[in-house]
């Protein structure tokens, strides 16, 4: 007789297939949970640093540090300020290896900063207090180095936990080298200082960096400095540096040994390049089929000066008045090979040609704002997670109760007679851009627009390129003035774009906010209102569809 309770077993294929299952969903679920911890951890390292910072301005401000040298540069121990959300460890778990507020006195008030990093290597460079954000927390972090002077200023003072309260200043000390992290601006001359060397000895062909700090026994420097990028070219920059020594006659062997590069020196590539000629140091800047050039003798140069302004390059030395070089209006060339100090790039873009030199006071900054600063007293008025772009033959899809429609329509005006008094702020991630478009459309599918299409009209619109479907175009039409910025297509991954105070900023890829265009006296005031996946015609109706998802999509007014 048959057992009818006898319970059936799993085989050993379903059990396989189980595994391979959950090992499936482990291997999805992994890495977003180990980004979001990882995401949360930065936040919590932030708002530690914000807290810190709060409690320095309260204790400052109640005059228990005699911070009042305008040339001096303030170190004092985060463990001074006590926070509730602070301790002997980090948020990624590591004991504290340095945390400091750095201050600096303008005279009027203090400056903050804030400096750190823990025992697993994570941290943040000198960073200025409106700009502690998530994003620059840092990994890998060998050394953060407490011989940064901010700006100019040629004192440091470091406290101990045993100053912290006495009252008293310690003894101000010479700072040795100054390095600062890109993510260091300064609001008052709206430049971003990508680095800054107090003293530097370049060891040529044969030998390696000494007397810099953390670029010790390296041959080159990368300043991280780009300015002929497809996104850079319009952004003003500046460098400048004094020579301490140079010795024509000891540079092993190297005929052009370079003292500054930003280009390629093998062939007639565009760029900049400072080298030794001889008894000289020879400045060349090379655009389209000019090459213009400079030389002055190096023994009796003590201060060189590089600078972009306005699409026009100016040198300057022994701090004379600026002289143009070059203008190089409508540069296509773009390369993204950074500005090296004591090397030139070769046509592979690796390093050659070492050049044996001293120098002192360098700073390589480049133009840019704050979006922290440009977000505040803003509020969302229109928000979409996701949405997919199908072109002109297809519908919108993943965009919820847009669905089955070819554009959307946001509702809101930034032009009309009221609204345009407004400061706003449209932000956006780029999951994909097809180069693709339907036969029946035209050469410029647009992601947004804000504007009519056709004729003469005012407004903005972000598009494809025509005839040029590698690069995005935003373009801005103020008083029958038009202004367009590119971007790389297969490269961009967010969009921000700002009005404040009538002035038009963009941003791409999370860089720093550059100016688009001077709005302030606008009066073709209209009530259209923003577009998304399509652009308007003349008579109201959408084309120029694109294919594209985007995520994250926020605007926000003031």
């Amino acid at each position: 007789m048959k057992n009818r309770n006898r319970q059936k077993g799993f085989t050993l294929i379903e059990l396989l297939a189980v595994i391979i299952i959950l090992a499936v969903i482990l291997l999805i679920a992994i890495p977003s949970v180990t980004s979001s911890i990882n995401s949360s951890r930065k936040k919590t390292f932030v708002d530690n640093a914000k807290a810190v910072i709060q409690n320095a301005i309260v204790d400052i401000n109640s005059g228990n540090y005699p911070l009042y040298d305008v040339d001096a540069t303030y170190y004092i121990p985060a463990s001074c300020f006590a926070t509730e959300t602070g301790g002997e460890r980090s948020s990624f778990g590591g004991t504290w290896d340095k945390e400091y507020v750095v201050v600096t006195y303008t005279g009027d008030g203090f400056d903050y900063y804030y400096t750190a990093v823990d025992s697993n290597k994570k941290g943040i460079y000198l960073a200025y207090s409106n700009l502690l954000d998530e994003k620059i927390v840092r990994s890998g972090i060998e050394e953060i180095p407490l011989n940064v002077g901010v700006g100019e200023r040629q004192k440091l003072v470091i406290f101990d936990e045993e100053s912290c309260s006495t009252g008293e200043e310690p003894e101000a000390t010479t700072v040795v080298n100054t390095i600062i992290d890109r993510t260091y601006y300064d609001p008052k001359i709206g430049f971003s200082t990508f680095l800054m060397l107090n003293e530097c000895t370049l060891g040529g062909k044969n030998g390696v960096i000494t007397n810099c700090g953390v670029y010790n026994g390296k041959k080159y420097i990368d300043t991280g400095v780009k300015p002929y990028t497809i996104e850079n070219i319009h952004k003003d920059y500046e460098i400048s540096f004094d020579v301490i020594e140079f010795n024509p006659n000891d540079q092993a062997g190297e005929t052009q040994a370079t003292l500054m590069a930003c280009k390629q020196e093998s062939g007639n590539y565009p760029g900049f390049v400072i080298r030794k000629s001889n008894n000289n140091l020879d400045l060349r800047h090379r655009f389209k089929d000019s090459n213009v050039g400079k030389t002055f003798a190096a023994s009796s140069t003590t201060a060189v000066k590089i600078t972009r302004k306005n699409n026009v390059v100016y040198f300057s030395y022994n701090n004379k008045p600026l002289e143009k070089l070059q203008n190089i209006t409508g540069f296509t060339d773009y390369f993204d090979h950074s500005i090296l100090i004591g090397a030139a790039h070769d046509s592979n873009g690796q390093p050659f040609r070492y050049g044996k030199f001293k120098i002192a006071n360098l700073v390589a900054k480049m133009n840019g704002y704050s979006g922290d600063e440009m977000e505040k007293n803003l509020h969302t008025v229109y928000s979409l997670n996701t949405c997919t772009f199908n072109g002109t033959s297809g519908t919108i899809t993943n965009c919820g109760s847009y669905n089955g429609r070819q554009y959307v329509d946001t509702g809101i005006s930034l032009f009309g007679t009221e609204t345009y008094k407004k400061d706003f702020m449209i932000s956006f991630n780029v999951n994909s851009i097809s180069d693709t478009q339907d036969p029946a459309d035209d050469d410029s599918p647009t992601l947004f627009a804000n504007k009519l299409e056709t004729g003469n009209t005012p407004g903005l619109v972000f598009r494809l390129k025509k005839n040029n479907h590698n690069e995005m175009q935003l373009s801005s039409k103020l008083n029958n003035n038009r202004v367009d910025r590119n971007t790389q297509r297969s490269k961009l991954k967010s969009v921000k774009i700002y009005r404040k105070s009538g002035t038009f900023y963009y941003a791409f890829n999370d860089e720093l906010v550059s100016k688009l265009q001077d709005g302030q006296n606008f009066n073709e005031f209209f009530n259209d209102t923003l577009w998304l996946g399509a652009a308007k015609d003349s008579n109201g109706n959408p084309f120029r569809h694109i294919k594209a998802t985007i995520s994250n999509f926020i605007i926000k007014t003031s």
